[in-house]
């Protein structure tokens, strides 16, 4: 009792100090990248993360930059945008700031830059009028998050693993049972040998590393600029 107390004490606390890597790792990662836009307040320019935007905010957007929030553009020189994440067109889109028709497609609202996409070229101000889960990225979102989630091949992996093991393990078990009881020895002291077998043959810990090895090669991966990570947003 002693023993098994003192294993399933151990397995906790390394389990716990695992847990706790991959999470610092989760938020190192997250940590790598901030997305800030240039804001017009108090008529100052503001450097804000994307999350602070709010609509009527004054974007000041030019070239090489990343759009933070649906805008409304106020005053344009030269300004074309990416727009390809939203519309799969490769060409960039020239901006202007006249009236268009209320329904028209994305590609033809040229009066509007929305979040996601890049100045290519040009710099301009735009009023943000739609921010979040009310951009017309946010929508696509939205709509993928209600789409039915696909098991990841890792997860895949994995449960084939524990499911070959776990037969694997019985598969041991049976003949050991089996010999013993032919041996004369007693059930009960076989039966729990099986058990014990069984039980330290399976990795509790399989998933908790498997967390911490991915959470780590991202980690190392994004800090030699080889990983985007904008998808963690």
């Amino acid at each position: 009792m002693i023993a098994i107390l003192a294993v399933i004490l151990i397995n906790a606390v390394i389990g716990f100090i695992l847990e706790s890597q991959a999470n610092r790792s989760m938020h190192a990662l997250k940590a790598l990248e901030q997305p800030t836009s240039k804001v017009i307040r108090d008529g100052k320019v503001t450097q804000i993360p994307f999350q602070e935007l709010v609509p009527g905010d004054l974007l000041s957007v030019e070239a090489g930059d990343l759009i933070g929030a649906d805008a409304r553009i106020l005053k344009t020189n030269a300004l074309e945008v990416n727009e390809s994440a939203l519309t799969g067109e490769s060409l960039p889109t020239i901006k202007q700031t006249a009236a268009i028709p209320e329904e028209v497609s994305i590609g033809d609202q040229s009066n509007m830059i929305f979040r996601g996409t890049s100045v290519t070229r040009g710099n301009g101000l735009a009023m943000v009028v739609f921010i979040g889960k009310e951009t017309q990225i946010g929508n696509v979102s939205s709509m993928i998050e209600e789409a039915q989630e696909e098991e990841l091949p890792l997860n895949k992996k994995l449960n084939k693993f524990s499911k070959t093991l776990i037969w694997l393990s019985f598969a041991i078990m049976i003949p050991f049972v089996g010999i013993g009881l032919l041996q004369s020895k007693e059930p009960y002291l076989l039966i729990e040998t099986a058990i014990a077998l069984v039980v330290a043959a399976i990795p509790e810990g399989l998933p908790i590393v498997a967390t911490i090895a991915l959470a780590s090669g991202m980690l190392r991966l994004s800090k030699r600029k080889c990983l985007s990570v904008n998808w963690l947003r």
